[in-house]
């Protein structure tokens, strides 16, 4: 298996290294590798498998189309094992049996790494008998590595699916080792566009960008591929979101009550964090709202007692920065706020940075 181009993830790779050298010790390993759609945990686990020279390599994989194909994954495995005994089972199978054959299957393959990938998409049985069979190996030396997305919301497909209960505890016990796969550092960026492509990232376009992106992977490279390297290096305010992060950001947009969308606007102008009172204070001097009085005197309420911020949090576009009591919110990422922000019409954009120039804060040569 050739090796993937990666760049950085030595603290992942050390941890998938360790494991694997437990392996050769003669234990058995269950490696977790989770983190958000597109941070290159695939990347990361293929680049792993094709520097351990394992005897032997299994790698299957779940599907969104297939997840309700009774032991598909199962069926995948049977195949990419030489010389496999577990045949066909039948649907309604129980996973507890199918686990034991499976089990005594693998204890016959010293020295076998095998992948599930995406296994957040396999179908259930498959999933069950694979835990049950990982419970039962200890003295085996066989690692295994779960690839799953991270639970929680993602800008690209919304609430993503889980694992069960059974698997964390798998991970968190002795034979478990967990690995999360976040966005690279800012020096990374640079390594990482030239070898995609871009070069000609300087040290300062790699902070501008990883403050942009949070250093996800495909984020960054989506970025990459759609604005000019200078405008990177050289230009100023929140850079443009990759065009299918911004359809499913303005779907949130277009769902916001007049008085969330004003907040987000000005918030995106103030920056991507910003103080409540300031927010509410342009929406009013900039009279983007109509109805009089929607604020109260300190600029945090609307007439029926609602908090300004809870006015956005259905779309989960900005939070409450800990700490703050509510009196600061925060974008839930660079990315939101620029959508946000390059929404605004030009003439709208321009009025709202002189008049954050009016609040005499320490960015009010930066709005000017």
């Amino acid at each position: 298996m050739a090796a993937a181009t990666l760049v950085g993830r030595e603290r992942e790779l050390a941890a998938l290294r360790a494991a694997w050298a437990a392996v050769g010790d003669g234990l058995t390993r269950v490696v977790g590798v989770d983190g958000a759609p597109g941070t290159g945990k695939t990347a990361l686990v293929r680049h792993f498998v094709a520097s351990a020279a394992a005897p032997a390599v299994a790698w299957v994989s779940g599907d969104e189309d297939e997840a309700a194909l009774p032991w598909g994954v199962l069926g995948q495995l049977a195949r990419a094992l030489p010389g496999s005994r577990l045949g066909d089972v039948p649907a309604g199978a129980e996973p507890l049996f199918v686990a034991q054959a499976l089990a005594a299957d693998l204890q016959q393959r010293p020295g076998l790494i095998l992948v599930v990938d995406d296994a957040h998409w396999a179908d259930p049985p498959s999933l069950a008998a694979l835990r049950l069979a990982a419970r039962r190996l200890f003295a085996d030396p066989l690692l295994l590595v779960v690839v799953h997305q991270t639970v929680g919301r993602s800008v690209h497909s919304g609430l993503t699916r889980s694992l069960d209960e059974g698997w964390r505890r798998l991970f968190d016990s002795d034979r478990g080792v967990s690995v999360r796969v976040d966005g690279l550092d800012a020096a990374d960026l640079v390594p990482l566009a030239a070898a995609y492509g871009h070069p000609g990232l300087s040290p300062t376009g790699a902070a501008r960008l990883h403050e942009h992106t949070g250093g996800h992977p495909l984020h960054v490279r989506h970025v990459l591929d759609q604005v000019p390297m200078h405008a990177i290096v050289f230009g100023q305010g929140p850079l443009p979101a990759p065009r299918e992060d911004a359809d499913a950001v303005a779907a949130d947009l277009a769902a916001c009550r007049p008085a969330g969308r004003a907040l987000l606007d000005v918030g995106a102008v103030l920056g991507q964090r910003f103080r409540l009172a300031d927010a509410a204070s342009l929406v009013d001097d900039a009279g983007l709202l109509d109805n009089a009085g929607l604020f109260d005197d300190a600029g945090l309420f609307d007439d029926r007692g609602v908090g300004a911020g809870d006015v956005v949090d259905d779309a989960r576009l900005v939070a409450e920065v800990p700490g703050s009591a509510g009196a600061e919110l925060a974008f839930t990422s660079s990315l939101v706020r620029g959508v946000v922000y390059h929404a605004l019409p030009r003439a709208r954009r321009r009025d709202l940075h002189r008049r954050a120039a009016r609040l005499g804060r320490p960015d009010a040569l930066w709005h000017r």
